[in-house]
Order: structure tokens, then C-alpha cells, then sequence
């Protein structure tokens, strides 16, 4: 096993708590491709509860947590985003975001975290995925069940270079954080919050 597979943790939301909201873009953010480019500043990106009509039925109360996800992308508080500024991730770009609840209470102190390109960093022999990948924008995705990590690919890269980012060739291509970054992200309201170590992903 590569040590780095101990080093890193995915972000990822406990989709089986129904208070997780699935964050779901308004018209006008949809329209803006907020997910892969670094975006001028201007108009916040705006968000829902995809499951806002399931939950009010069954009279489910979503949390309003520090972190947030759309799908496999993450939002989070200011809180976490001026500790995230003063490492100088590369390939991160943070945008401001508004989340507006089941109760259509507006919550304004949110950031999106866009990552402009993905590192494909886990091994091919050692990892195990399913069946063969899927060619989609210009990737070849695979569904990985197993990680492991290449010590040649990680070892090329400083470790500030690598410290939060996107898996590369897989689906969902999940957020990773070195283990060195985790203080920045826990604490306060996680509700709904896993990070899983690589390791036992």
C-alpha cells in the first residue's frame, strides 16, 4: 500500500441523513460555469434544496451545516474559506455562493470551491474499479471501489500543490484533503460531513 493512501481523506456528504440538503443551482447559476472556471466577481451563485418539496411532505428539516455539497463538490462557510486562503491551493478557486433553505431563509456567508483541473493520481494496478470506463468530457471514467494511490505521480508534486483537490478519471470525481488540511474543515456544524480516509474508502 502506498503511505500517501494513509495521507488523504475524501469530503463527502452522509446522503443516508435526509437533512442533508442536495444543493441544486437557480437558473441564472446554472447558466454560469461556476464548477471548472474561475469566475470575475459579480453576482453570488445561488442555491437550493433539490429535495426542499420531498422534505417539507415528510416534514424533514434540512441542516444548514458548514459544509455543503453540490453532488460531489463542496460549499463551504466563510469561517473555512479565509484558513483555506492562506495556504494558496492551486487549481482552487472560492466564489461567493447563497444557500436558501427549506424555510426560504437566505444564508449569504458561503463560498463555492471550484477546482479548475482534476489530478489523477490514483494507481491502475492497484486499485480496483469496475468494468471499463466511461468516456465523458474528454476523460475516461472509472468506478472505483478500491484506492490506491501513485507514490511516482504524488511524489513530482510539492505537497502545497497538493493539499485539496479533485481525483482525476473517476466518478463522482470526489474532493480530497491531506490529512495536514483536515483542522481547516472540522469543527463547528458537520452535520451530514464524512471524511473517509483513502485507505478505507
Amino acid at each position: 500500500m502506498s503511505h500517501f493512501t494513509e495521507q488523504y481523506f475524501i469530503i463527502q456528504a452522509d446522503w443516508m441523513n435526509e437533512s442533508v440538503p442536495f444543493l441544486r443551482a437557480d437558473d441564472t447559476t446554472s447558466m454560469r460555469d461556476y464548477q471548472t472556471e474561475v469566475l470575475p466577481l459579480g453576482a453570488p451563485l445561488v442555491f437550493t434544496n433539490g429535495n426542499r418539496e420531498r422534505n417539507k411532505k415528510e416534514g424533514v428539516k434540512d441542516v444548514v451545516a458548514n459544509i455543503l455539497f453540490e453532488g460531489a463538490d463542496i460549499v463551504v462557510k466563510a469561517s473555512i474559506r479565509e484558513k483555506l486562503l492562506e495556504f494558496d491551493l492551486k487549481n482552487v478557486s472560492l466564489y461567493p455562493a447563497i444557500y436558501i433553505d427549506g424555510d426560504e431563509k437566505w444564508h449569504e456567508d458561503y463560498w463555492y470551491v471550484t477546482f479548475t483541473s482534476k489530478l489523477d493520481c490514483w494507481d491502475r494496478q492497484a486499485s480496483q474499479f469496475l468494468g471499463e470506463p466511461v468516456e465523458l468530457g474528454g476523460e475516461r471514467l472509472h468506478e472505483v471501489l478500491k484506492f490506491e494511490l501513485n507514490d511516482k505521480v504524488l511524489n513530482e508534486i510539492p505537497l502545497k500543490d497538493r493539499l485539496l483537490f479533485k481525483m482525476g478519471e473517476c466518478m463522482p470525481d470526489h474532493v480530497v484533503a491531506h490529512e495536514s488540511l483536515l483542522k481547516v474543515f472540522r469543527g463547528g456544524n458537520l452535520s451530514g460531513v464524512k471524511f473517509v480516509k483513502l485507505s478505507e474508502y
